[in-house]
C-alpha cells in the first residue's frame, strides 16, 4: 500500500508549506547562527508565522479529507526532524492539524490500529504505507473520512511492510532494519562532526539485525526482509 505522495508534497517539497513567505528562513542566519528573517526577507514575526501555520493546517486537513471522502486510508509519511528542526513552525502546524482534523471528523490513527478495519483508498495514490502517527489520535464521528499517520519516531513500533510478525525476533528485525535504513548514519559519518557515534550506532543496529535473522523461530518469509513490500510507491513520479 503506497505512500500518498500528493499529501507528502503538501508538506515536504520545494513548494510545500515550509516555503511560504511568513515562516522562519532556516538557511538565512546571522554570524552567531540566529534566524531573524522570514522566507520573504522580512523580519521574522512569530504571530504572522502562527497565522500562516493555522491556514496551512486547515488546507492540509481539507485536502486529505477530500482524498478519503469515499472512505479509505491516506498516509502522509514525514521525517520527524522536519517538524521543528528544518521547519521551525512545524510543531505548531501539526498541533493545529490535530485540532482541525477533530472538527472535520478526520480520524488520525496508528497504521497498526487501522489494519483490519480500514481499507486503502481507491486508486494507488490514496494508499497506505508503513508509517504511523507520532502523536495521539484525534476523535472523530463514525463513518467519516479516515486517517493519515506521520513517520515513525525513535521508539515507534515496527513497520507493517514486515508484517505479520509471528515471533518476537520479527519485531526486532523490523525495528533494526528501519533504524539502519531511516537514519542519517552515513551522512553523519561523512560529515565528520559526530566522531565515532554514527559508526557505533550503525554497527550496533547491524549486529542486532543479524541476530534477529539468525533466530530459528523467525517466519521464513521474513528472511527476505520485506517480501510483501508493494513497489507501486517507487514507480510513481
Amino acid at each position: 500500500m503506497p505512500i500518498d505522495r500528493a499529501a507528502v508534497d503538501l508538506v515536504w517539497s520545494p513548494g510545500g508549506y515550509p516555503s511560504h513567505a511568513a515562516y522562519r528562513d532556516h538557511y538565512h542566519r546571522t554570524a552567531r547562527d540566529h534566524h531573524p528573517w522570514a522566507n520573504d526577507g522580512a523580519v521574522y514575526d512569530p504571530a504572522r508565522a502562527a497565522e500562516q501555520a493555522a491556514r496551512d493546517a486547515a488546507d492540509f486537513v481539507a485536502r486529505v479529507a477530500a482524498r478519503v471522502a469515499d472512505g479509505g486510508l491516506c498516509v502522509c509519511a514525514l521525517d520527524t526532524e522536519l517538524l521543528g528542526a528544518w521547519w521551525h513552525e512545524g510543531p505548531r502546524w501539526l498541533a493545529v492539524v490535530v485540532e482541525e482534523a477533530a472538527r472535520a471528523g478526520l480520524e488520525l490513527v496508528h497504521l497498526d490500529d487501522a489494519r483490519g478495519r480500514l481499507r486503502p483508498g481507491a486508486g494507488g495514490r490514496r494508499g497506505a504505507t508503513a508509517s504511523r502517527a507520532g502523536g495521539r489520535p484525534a476523535t472523530s464521528r463514525p463513518g467519516r473520512a479516515r486517517a493519515w499517520p506521520t513517520s515513525p519516531g525513535p521508539r515507534a513500533r515496527p513497520s507493517s511492510t514486515c508484517s505479520p510478525p509471528v515471533a518476537a525476533s520479527a519485531t526486532a528485525l523490523c525495528g533494526e532494519l528501519l533504524a539502519l535504513q531511516s537514519s542519517d548514519w552515513a551522512f553523519l559519518a561523512s560529515a565528520g562532526t559526530a566522531g565515532d557515534y554514527p559508526r557505533e550506532r550503525f554497527a550496533g543496529h547491524e549486529r542486532a539485525l543479524r541476530a534477529a535473522l539468525a533466530d530459528p523461530e523467525l517466519e521464513p518469509a521474513l528472511r527476505n526482509l520485506a517480501p510483501r513490500l508493494a513497489r507501486a510507491a517507487l514507480l510513481e513520479p
